[in-house]
C-alpha cells in the first residue's frame, strides 16, 4: 500500500484528543503556542508515528489472514527536508528505524529553499537527508521526478543524476499527465540505468518523437472538429 502524504497536509492539528493529550503531558494548551513550537511538533509526530504503527500491524495481520508468504509492503511519500516533514507531523526517521515503512519516496512539496522546478537539480545535497534516513536500514528510497512536462532528454538527464547518488528507484506522480506526449516514452524507459548511461556517453542525442497522430479510423475523420 502507498500512503500519499503529499496530498494534503495538515494531517494532525487541534483535534480534541490531541489537544488533551498534549495538555496532560505539558500542562499547556497547544492552541496558545506557536504552530511550530518544537513541543507541539513532536507531539503531533508521536501521533502520526502511532498511526504508522497501526498501519504496519494491520498489514501484517492482513498478510497472515491471507496466508501470504511475504508481508504486505508499506510505502510513504514524504517531503523534501526534515523540517518540512516535522512541520506536518512526520518523523520519518522514527518510521524507518521502527521498520514501519519499506520504501520512502522523496517528494518536493513545501520545500524551503527551492521550488519543485528546482527539485533534485543538485541531487547530492538535496537528497542527502533521505539517504541518511535509510542508511544502514532495510528501507528503500525512491525519488519523485519533478517538474512535470520536461522534455524527454531532460527527464533522462535528471534520472541519471539521481542514479549517480546511489539511489536506484524513481517515482512518478501523476504520470498520466505525460501520456500522449513525447516524454511518456522517455519516462517508461527510465528504469534502464545502463541505457541512460550509454545515452549520456554518446553525447545525449535528441530522442526525437515516436508519435504518430491518428487522422482517420474507418469512416471517422479525426481532423474535423466542431467549434466550442
Amino acid at each position: 500500500i502507498a500512503l500519499l502524504y503529499n496530498r494534503r497536509p495538515p494531517f494532525v492539528e487541534y483535534e480534541p484528543p490531541i489537544v488533551e493529550s498534549f495538555r496532560q503531558a505539558h500542562g499547556k494548551d497547544p492552541r496558545e503556542l506557536a504552530e511550530d513550537d518544537p513541543r507541539w511538533l513532536t507531539h503531533q509526530a508521536e501521533t502520526m508515528t502511532q498511526f504508522m504503527r497501526e498501519v504496519r500491524a494491520s498489514m501484517d495481520e492482513a498478510a497472515q489472514t491471507q496466508g501470504r508468504a511475504k508481508r504486505i509492503e508499506v510505502s510513504a511519500i514524504v517531503f523534501a527536508t526534515e523540517a518540512d516533514n516535522m512541520r506536518w507531523g512526520m518523523n520519518v526517521d522514527a518510521w524507518v528505524q521502527e521498520g514501519l515503512v519499506d520504501t520512502i519516496v522523496a517528494y518536493p512539496y513545501g520545500t524551503r529553499g527551492y521550488s519543485k522546478a528546482e527539485a533534485w537539480t543538485d541531487p547530492v545535497p538535496q537528497l542527502q537527508y533521505h539517504r541518511d534516513v535509510v542508511e544502514g536500514t532495510e528501507c528503500r528510497l525512491a525519488a519523485n521526478l519533478y517538474p512535470r512536462g520536461m522534455a524527454p532528454e531532460a527527464y533522462r538527464r535528471r534520472a541519471a543524476e539521481i542514479y549517480a547518488t546511489g539511489i536506484d528507484r524513481l517515482f512518478i506522480w501523476d504520470c498520466t499527465n505525460a501520456s500522449g506526449h513525447d516524454s511518456f516514452t522517455a519516462l517508461r524507459r527510465l528504469g534502464h540505468a545502463d541505457e541512460l548511461k550509454h545515452w549520456i556517453g554518446a553525447g545525449s542525442p535528441s530522442l526525437g518523437s515516436d508519435q504518430a497522430r491518428l487522422r482517420k479510423l474507418g469512416d471517422w475523420d479525426f481532423t474535423y472538429t466542431t467549434p466550442g
